[in-house]
């Protein structure tokens, strides 16, 4: 009996400690939202853009422009076009997240139009003809790319992140050497993790603080065995993923927006139109598509 009660006792306390975390972290939350919608930062800017099956995202704050991704390189024109449409001279970071067609086809037309201040990119190499003609821009352009092998403090503009690459040395599977990115704006933030498959999403789950408001929704909402405890830990507001809408297996893009909306994230699907999210920091992110 006096095990039991021991037991029991251990429990409550377990209990209570956690409680008194949640509470601080929401008390915490509440403040930062107070103090930016006081104070509201300088708007961040996130174009999810509409190029397919692919991920070209946009980011820009004050003078500072970001690409994470780059999309096709048929579909390079959509990102250019966002780039002048945003008054883009130079881009201050670009982030490969990994060397898939459809994320660096875009890439060596990129280095050829604009200057990149940094490149960053994951800690592998690929045979493919898109990774070949990157490298050879970056080379004929002198850049030199910063290959990402521990956890990387970003500043941009009023916001700040950090990139994370992969833990282990080999995968099976070239997406899990995504590198994922989070960002946070005041009291806003934003998580972008590439094509992370199931390995890759088990790592981030135990790897860092998994909140976010937005979701950059992993490999084009392709569901793995833990994309629900993934979901649940990341708990997000808004969510984009990237498709078509031919895709090859709707059945699976469905299955995880099925999921997205159970738990009441507002999701948006690109091939309906690029998708553009505003922060100010205060919580409260201003929402448009097409």
């Amino acid at each position: 009996m006096r095990q039991l009660i021991r037991i029991l006792a251990l429990v409550l306390c377990v209990w209570a400690l956690l409680a008194v975390i949640l509470w601080g972290t929401q008390l915490q939350k509440e403040a930062d939202v107070d103090r930016y919608q006081d104070d509201p930062l300088e708007p961040l800017t996130v174009q999810v853009l509409d190029v397919g099956k692919g991920d070209a995202i946009l980011l820009t704050c004050q003078d500072s422009c970001m690409v994470i991704d780059t999309g096709y390189d048929d579909t390079f024109p959509v990102l250019q076009q966002a780039l002048e449409d945003a008054g883009v001279d130079r881009i201050d970071t670009l982030i490969l997240t990994h060397f898939d067609k459809d994320h660096v086809g875009g890439a060596d037309k990129l280095i050829e139009s604009w200057p990149v201040d940094q490149l960053l990119i994951p800690p592998y190499s690929s045979d493919s003809k898109q990774y070949q003609q990157f490298v050879e821009a970056a080379g004929e352009a002198g850049l030199t790319a910063q290959v990402v092998c521990e956890p990387l403090e970003i500043t941009f503009g009023d916001a700040s992140g950090t990139l994370y690459p992969p833990l282990l040395e080999e995968y099976e599977d070239e997406n899990n050497y995504s590198l994922a990115f989070s960002l946070s704006h005041g009291a806003d933030s934003f998580l972008f993790p590439g094509d992370a498959e199931n390995d890759r999403l088990q790592e981030l789950i135990g790897l860092m603080p998994l909140e976010h408001t937005f979701l950059k929704v992993p490999h084009h909402g392709r569901p793995e065995e833990n994309t629900a405890s993934f979901i649940r830990a990341v708990s997000p507001q808004y969510a984009v993923i990237t498709c078509e809408k031919d895709d090859p297996d709707p059945k699976e893009v469905q299955e995880t927006l099925d999921l997205l909306q159970s738990q009441e994230v507002e999701t948006f699907l690109t091939y309906n139109g690029s998708v553009t999210l505003v922060s100010t920091g205060t919580g409260e992110l201003t929402v448009t598509q097409g």
